[in-house]
């Protein structure tokens, strides 16, 4: 047994604790209990794995603090703790898992602010704190991940303004920031986010105009602006929409598919996405102060989805 490097329980109705004996397994590099029952703490007993490179612990019903030992696993490029019963603050020894690419600490109890040792982190693609009770000023240093292509803060106390080095993580595809307490107006971005595919800044205190730069995204399949307070007239195009339009006669496959991550609010709605298809459109630019005329490309939309 201590030369298995694999263990994949994925969806097996396990209940009970996290087995303490799996910390014996010297040679572990991939540890998936993903989607059970489990319950308790997270054994520190897994540390003892300093192989790992992928744990996923991911949608039980795990519970306590993140243990700090956590940061002697730096092997570690994905480490998924989401959707459980997760307390405490997000430890500063993760800072520690250089090799990091993938954080999911998304929908626990998560207290306190993001640590500044997550600047450790720099290799970091995805990192979803979202739905916790974080707090603390949002704009130190994200453009300190340049390689990130998702960031989901939402649904969390963040307040400040939208962080202005994100011009510097040019490769983002979905960038989420909606349901906290940012304020101020939307940055100056001269960055061509050429990839950007969802963008989400609903449920805050933002306010002036649009920036020229959102009606830019070519690529953009989600834009939600809504519940917040930005004025002055609509463009009379947009040339995102350009974009968005997708010919009646297109068919999708499996292969069509990205896996984003995202919740959108629609028409007061709440709706939870593991992946965007190519087929979900939606912009929500709702209870702002905007004036002008409806742009034309929405009167004729070829597979304009929601616009709301």
């Amino acid at each position: 047994m201590s030369s298995l490097e694999s263990v994949d329980m994925n969806n097996s109705m396990f209940t009970g604790p996290v087995p303490i004996e799996l910390g014996s397994l010297e040679n572990l590099t991939y540890l998936t209990l993903y989607s059970n029952n489990i319950s308790g703490e997270i054994p520190v007993a897994l540390t003892n794995c300093s192989k790992l490179r992928l744990l996923n612990l991911g949608s039980n019903n795990l519970s306590g603090s993140i243990p700090r030992e956590l940061g002697r696993l730096t092997e570690l490029r994905n480490l998924h703790l989401d959707t459980s019963q997760l307390t405490g603050a997000i430890p500063e020894e993760l800072g520690a898992l250089t090799k990091l690419l993938d954080l999911w600490l998304y929908i626990n109890k998560l207290s306190g602010t993001k640590p500044r040792s997550l600047h450790g982190c720099l290799s970091l693609r995805t990192l979803r704190v979202n739905n916790n009770n974080l707090t603390g000023d949002s704009t130190p240093n994200f453009g300190m991940f340049v390689s990130l292509t998702s960031l989901s803060l939402s649904d969390n106390g963040f307040y400040g303004g939208i962080p202005e080095d994100l011009s510097k993580c040019a490769k983002l595809q979905v960038l989420d920031l909606s349901r906290n307490r940012l304020t101020g107006s939307l940055p100056k971005f001269t960055t061509n986010f050429s990839s950007m595919r969802v963008l989400s800044l609903a449920g805050n205190d933002l306010e002036g105009p649009i920036s020229p730069w959102i009606w830019g995204l070519r690529d953009l399949q989600v834009l939600d602006l809504s519940g917040n307070r930005f004025t002055g007239e609509l463009p009379h195009s947009f040339p995102l929409l350009d974009g968005m339009r997708i010919p009646s006669n297109t068919t999708f496959t499996t292969s069509s598919q990205t896996t984003l991550f995202i919740e959108l609010s629609i028409k007061g709605a709440e709706q939870n996405y593991t992946f965007i298809l190519e087929t979900l459109i939606a912009i929500d630019l709702t209870e702002n102060k905007l004036s002008g005329r409806i742009p034309s490309q929405l009167e004729t939309p070829y597979a304009l989805r929601c616009a709301t």
